[in-house]
């Protein structure tokens, strides 16, 4: 058993398209020969999907999540956004509570990160989505597991 990830972009009429994992790790290593020129200057959908394999063939689904890539004019990943993303990541975690602050405070500025990243960053698929990324990784005839 093992684990693999899958990249789908997902078009503005809802169809997806595997992205090679290869492809997206050039993408965001910044590798100068890379590019994608057809996004250039967009924000497009993408699903990140992570499946249990066994004898190499996907069985289960593991994770999904699904997340924006913000292109610059050039196609390649803009980095301005990632660092923004990320920033925000950062905020959401939890803040460490030290013995001086007064009790009847509560710092939930971790909590308001997390609804602002889920707004700006992520997105829900529609049922059409799931269902193009399920066949695209268990085929037309397999029972399809829960994405």
């Amino acid at each position: 058993m093992g684990l693999s990830s899958r990249i789908f972009i997902v078009n503005d009429d809802e169809s997806v398209r595997r992205l090679p994992m290869a492809r997206y790790e050039r993408l965001f290593r910044e590798d100068l020969n890379e590019c994608m020129p057809r996004y250039a200057g967009k924000r497009i959908k993408y699903a990140h999907i992570v499946v249990e394999l066994e004898n190499r063939n996907p069985v289960k689904v593991i994770m999904s999540q699904f997340s924006y890539l913000t292109f610059d004019v050039d196609g390649k990943i803009d980095q301005a956004s990632m660092e923004k993303e990320a920033r925000l990541g950062i905020e959401m975690v939890a803040p460490v509570l030290l013995d001086s602050q007064p009790e009847n405070v509560v710092d939930a500025r971790h909590r308001f990160a997390k609804k602002q990243f889920s707004d700006r960053y992520l997105w829900q698929p529609s049922p059409a989505v799931i269902d193009a990324i399920r066949e695209a990784i268990f085929g037309r005839n397999r029972s399809y597991p829960k994405i």
